[in-house]
């Protein structure tokens, strides 16, 4: 009976550990350099349906499973990787949606873009 119980608590404490995987928090500082490394990935065409300054994008993280991103290469070495997101919106958003910009935080290097449809 003992053997069952600790057998289930291990169990438990494993699918509980590996369900609170950390994310990666940015601080202000990180949130700006990142905004400055994609708007200087973004071409100067879209600069101009940008429509709140590029200051002010919002910056998020996510973890990399295999999401589409532009261009399409082999990203196998990203999986399960935190990643940084810029979103710029523009006045296309209801038609193709915001510009984000995909950068590896590892070497602060452009990963790619989300599609726009």
């Amino acid at each position: 009976m003992l053997t069952k119980l600790l057998m289930l608590l291990f169990t438990v404490s494993v699918f509980v550990l590996s369900a609170c995987q950390e994310q990666l928090v940015l601080t202000d500082e990180e949130q700006s350099k990142y905004r400055e490394i994609a708007w200087n990935a973004v071409d100067t065409e879209q600069r101009k349906h940008v429509v709140k300054n590029w200051t002010e994008a919002d910056v998020s993280t996510f973890k990399y499973k295999d999401q589409w991103i532009a261009p399409q290469k082999d990203r196998s070495r990203l999986k399960n990787q935190e990643l940084v997101m810029v979103s710029f919106s523009t006045d296309q958003d209801g038609l193709l949606g915001p510009i984000v910009v995909v950068i590896n935080p590892e070497d602060n290097s452009i990963v790619g873009y989300f599609p726009r449809y």
